[in-house]
């Protein structure tokens, strides 16, 4: 057994040795350390070992899990468009969810609109709001990294983008155009440093620095 001391505001939860669970709500709560076929959970804070490494945080599955998710995506879609309705967040879902094998051999009643894609939702709800507020607000551009030196960058309303990548001298060693209001860059074999990628469409443009590591 081993003690945790939980914030106020935050919930804990005991893992039963008999496979239940129960929500402690107390400042000082023992828990134990459950061992299953791939991964062990721990609660100083919750830590998961996968593949040797550590990581603060864990595959977890049911309502309990589910409700704080999708309800933080909707913060998120809202602080991006707080103008969205019921209809809009039903419609968004319904567009942008994942749809895989897995869901698709599934019980289609209980899956629904199929696994909540936070990203691809995200971009359908910036779509819709394309027509409100500052026209380079950082909220109409996203960036994300694909895996190792590759970055994607979307921008709200733009037919075709550019992304040219410059190293700290100014020198450019990269770029990439596409059509559409996202476009993928690939550093890879870059030397190891910070660059400074630079997005442009037909009335915008953004930079963002990266690093090659």
């Amino acid at each position: 057994m081993r003690k945790l001391s939980v914030p106020e505001w935050c919930c804990a939860v005991r893992f039963n040795q008999d496979g239940g669970t129960s929500i402690l709500n107390d400042t000082e709560t023992e828990f134990t350390v459950i061992k299953d076929s791939y991964r062990y959970w721990t609660a100083d804070p919750f830590l998961a070992e996968e593949n040797g490494k550590y990581y603060f945080w864990g595959d977890m599955s049911g309502t309990s899990m589910s409700t704080p998710y999708v309800t933080g995506t909707l913060a998120l879609w809202l602080e991006a468009n707080p103008k969205l309705t019921y209809d809009d967040v039903i419609e968004v879902i319904n567009e942008t969810s994942t749809r895989d094998s897995f869901v698709k051999g599934g019980n289609q009643v209980q899956w629904g609109a199929g696994k909540i894609n936070v990203y691809e939702g995200l971009k359908s709800v910036l779509r819709m709001n394309s027509g409100v507020g500052e026209v380079n607000s950082d909220k109409n551009m996203l960036m994300r990294n694909l895996g190792g030196n590759v970055y994607e960058m979307f921008v709200v309303g733009e037919p075709a983008l550019v992304a040219s990548v410059y190293d700290l001298s100014g020198r450019k060693v990269a770029e990439t155009s596409a059509d559409g209001d996202t476009v993928a860059v690939n550093l890879d074999g870059q030397q190891k440093g910070v660059y400074v990628v630079s997005v442009a469409g037909e009335s915008t443009r953004y930079t963002k620095k990266v690093v090659v590591k």
